[in-house]
């Protein structure tokens, strides 16, 4: 490659890399981002221990009450249905004995004394639960809290991913510019740092020019730089916007 042709192409990827080169302002401000996604996650972590405490609390002071509750309902039920089958047998007896009698007389308390047993369970429960609304402790709230963690802690999660994923991408990117630009700089004065030193450039050929192809194939497109030096280089489109026969020639040059 002549160089002509490398400074032109040297000049149309530093044209169209500008991005590039200010991506370490992207990583600072994405890296800002990410600290910032970090430190709502773990709120929200902190905030889940706070949740899961407080249904800890309300289980522990609701579930005992609701279990004794349900039990008092069926022995209830058992109770009634027993005391209904004793009524109906003794009303289809003749003769029945002082002893069924007797039964029919306990199953009938049995019913009097659950149901009171029943409305005490359901009053103490009720209690529990107006207790711990005043603290601002229920049900709702309890599940209405637990689904929006679970939605803002797995948005957070996604964030994070998304930020990490694109932050190391991004150092990826600058890390191949940095590598691109360092072998750059070996064809380019010293002292000036401004021009191509013709003999180091026709010296080199394509060893030199290879790993910087190479190196850009990294950060952008090849596509790209074929784009940037056809907008620099007469003859490499027709009027038509078409690519002429010398951009292929140039094309395989650079490649």
């Amino acid at each position: 490659m002549k160089n002509l042709e490398l400074t032109v192409l040297l000049n149309a990827i530093d044209k169209i890399s500008a991005p590039v080169r200010s991506a370490s302002k992207s990583v600072h401000e994405l890296s800002a981002k990410l600290k910032e996604s970090k430190s709502i996650h773990r709120q929200l972590n902190q905030q889940n221990k706070q949740h899961q405490a407080a249904m800890k609390q309300y289980a522990s002071a609701i579930n005992p009450l609701k279990s004794k509750l349900d039990s008092l309902n069926q022995e209830l039920e058992q109770a009634k249905q027993k005391a209904a089958s004793y009524a109906q047998y003794m009303k289809n007896a003749q003769h029945p004995t002082a002893g069924f009698q007797k039964e029919v007389e306990k199953a009938k308390s049995a019913v009097k004394k659950l149901k009171q047993e029943q409305i005490d369970a359901a009053n103490k429960l009720q209690q529990a639960r107006q207790e711990l609304a005043k603290s601002g402790i229920s049900a709702e709230k309890l599940a209405q809290k637990q689904r929006e963690l679970q939605k803002n802690t797995k948005s957070a999660t996604d964030q994070i991913k998304n930020q990490e994923a694109a932050l190391k991408k991004l150092n990826a990117k600058q890390a191949a510019y940095n590598q691109y630009r360092g072998q750059v700089e070996k064809l380019k004065d010293i002292s000036g740092k401004a021009q191509i030193i013709g003999a180091q450039a026709t010296a080199a050929g394509t060893t030199m020019t290879a790993p910087i192809v190479n190196s850009i194939r990294d950060f952008m497109s090849f596509e790209d730089v074929m784009a940037g030096v056809a907008r620099q280089v007469p003859g490499l489109k027709d009027k038509f916007g078409q690519f002429t026969p010398k951009y292929d020639e140039w094309k395989n040059k650079i490649k």
